[in-house]
């Protein structure tokens, strides 16, 4: 039986996701929990630029490789964003 395209979609939206949670609890920045509020405009280019992202194997080492709060790595094209956030989040 083939797999359908879709659920291989929305199976692999859900461990980006999922990459994402992690990478903002590592980098101290909010993580949302239960209903999250309307995404704005830079929120949904985050998520957008994390799903796209091309260095997902070298992420997931780095998020294993990780047990203490610290810097987002250079290679996140959120690394900028998460620094903001958590920045304003905890100053």
């Amino acid at each position: 039986m083939s797999q359908n395209p879709l659920e291989t979609e929305v199976g692999a939206f859900e461990v980006r996701m999922a990459m994402r949670r992690k990478m903002r609890e590592l980098c101290g920045a909010p993580v949302e929990r239960g209903v999250a509020p309307p995404l704005d405009e830079r929120e949904r280019g985050m998520i957008t630029a994390c799903f796209e992202c091309r260095n997902a194997q070298v992420c997931i080492d780095w998020l294993l490789e990780q047990d203490d709060p610290t810097d987002a790595p250079g290679f996140c094209p959120n690394a900028r964003e998460l620094d903001l956030e958590r920045a304003s989040h905890t100053g």
